[in-house]
């Protein structure tokens, strides 16, 4: 099957699926049904699973050029995805529109078979490829700014080329990936450090103009290789520090891999939530491919067991006091992870305080999961007390912040087969209640006849 024969697949796959294929969610003049913020995987399939669901007036946001929506152009710096080649998730159960179907209707079953993971890229291009068979509306270079609570939904502000616009919808999905849900974090020894000479891993680097150069490596996950290995691969000197001895050696995703745990981890009550949580928000080790591209590197040294104390610029040079003595480079990545915590986000600047953490329903002082937030079981954020920010109800959180409540979802693959018609289907059943009345005002109306018995 060639990829066009298998776009008219897909087509007709979704043609057939129509059913039912009426509108049914009554029009709020000058207001969206569903805004999505943020249009990579997750986005787009929220909305794609809600335009299947016939919940037609919506909009994703994505702040990224065409094209670019997501991680995987920008700081995702792996070879490969760490997911089983075989996983669905975007598809929605269509079996035409799975990456299997696309990269075999490009290249060939057998190359499918001959490749081990998902090359980065080519992930990325099926993403564009999918965009392009459902036809989601999205906005791009679309940056937003605030969002505005009303008595009815939101006002989602947000800044375009063009300048700052605005759009009112019902409900709001807040769609952002891992970055989206707090901060990333930078040591205390970034503070006194030029932006010239130093990066965390989820930003932009030049990579090419490492060449020659000493570069500092601090942190111990997939994301500090992986940029380890764009920087030797550029033709830099790399040192690796870690604090810990060792490597993580457990990655509990993979066993996480069930249909139980996917599907129903977030129906589970609070205090089972909490024994699982140090098992979900365990650090992940880097996989054999990300150490594969540093290991037997010429240029490349490991620190194990050696954290940096401090770290200042002199003389052109960053100067970091290690545990193990002092040492300069031209320029140092920081891999040193993100913060969950939502009241943080500038986004939520206007209602930040009402939103609800783990750590407020929980002592859970100075654990990983205190700023995580404590979302219904439709993944809305909810309220610190009763009453205080009732639209909250209606924005949902499918970043990487919804981990601690719902298990695994808004930043991880293998969790969207389950966790994206969980929240679709949370959707729709709150346009339904709440438009109830509309509903049976209409039945009452209705006045089709289908047989007549002749007088």
């Amino acid at each position: 099957m060639t990829l066009i024969e298998l776009e008219d697949r897909v087509k007709k796959d979704l043609e057939l699926l129509r059913y039912p294929a009426r509108d049914w969610i009554p029009e709020t003049p000058g207001t969206l049904d569903v805004l999505i913020i943020g249009g990579g995987q997750a986005g787009l399939t929220i909305a794609f699973g809600l335009m299947r669901e016939r919940v037609n007036r919506i909009l994703v946001l994505d702040e990224h050029g065409e094209g670019q929506e997501g991680v995987w152009e920008s700081f995702a710096r792996m070879r490969t995805l760490r997911t089983p080649k075989h996983l669905t998730g975007p598809d929605l159960g269509i079996p035409s529109m799975t990456f299997q179907a696309y990269f075999e209707a490009r290249f060939s079953e057998e190359e499918y078979q001959k490749m081990g993971k998902i090359p980065r890229p080519l992930w990325m291009e099926y993403l564009r490829w999918y965009r392009h068979m459902t036809k989601v509306p999205v906005e791009n270079r679309a940056k937003v700014q605030k969002i505005i609570p009303l008595d009815q939904g939101f006002e989602v502000v947000y800044r375009t080329p063009e300048g700052i616009t605005s759009h009112r919808a019902r409900r709001v999905v807040w769609a952002t990936g891992m970055g989206g849900a707090g901060f990333w974090k930078n040591p205390e020894c970034a503070a006194g450090l030029p932006r010239s000479h130093f990066a965390h891993t989820c930003e932009e680097i030049d990579f090419d103009r490492l060449a020659g150069k000493r570069v500092g490596v601090l942190g111990a996950g997939a994301s500090a290789f992986d940029n380890a290995g764009c920087a030797l691969e550029a033709g830099a000197k790399v040192d690796l520090y870690m604090r810990q001895k060792t490597f993580p050696s457990v990655n509990y995703y993979r066993f996480f891999e069930f249909t139980g745990f996917l599907k129903h981890t977030a129906d589970l009550p609070d205090e089972m939530k909490l024994q699982w949580l140090k098992f979900l928000l365990a650090p992940q080790p880097p996989t054999d491919d990300n150490v594969a591209r540093t290991r037997n590197h010429p240029a490349f040294t490991l620190h194990p067991g050696c954290n940096w104390q401090s770290a200042r610029f002199e003389d052109g040079k960053v100067v970091v006091q290690t545990d193990q003595g002092e040492e300069e480079f031209d320029f140092v990545i920081f891999g040193t992870g993100f913060q969950v915590n939502p009241r943080v986000r500038p986004e939520f600047k206007l209602f930040r305080e009402f939103i609800a953490t783990w750590g407020d329903r929980y002592p859970l002082k100075g654990d990983v999961a205190e700023f995580y937030p404590y979302l219904g079981p439709d993944y809305s954020f909810q309220e610190t007390q009763p009453g205080c920010c009732p639209p909250l109800k209606h924005l949902y959180d499918f970043s990487f912040g919804a981990t601690a409540s719902m298990g695994l979802s808004g930043a991880s693959i293998s969790s969207m087969k389950y966790a994206i018609p969980r929240l679709v289907d949370s959707i729709t059943r709150s346009f339904y209640l709440e438009d109830a009345e509309h509903h049976l005002n209409r039945v009452k109306l209705y006045a089709d006849e289908e047989v007549t018995w002749p007088v």
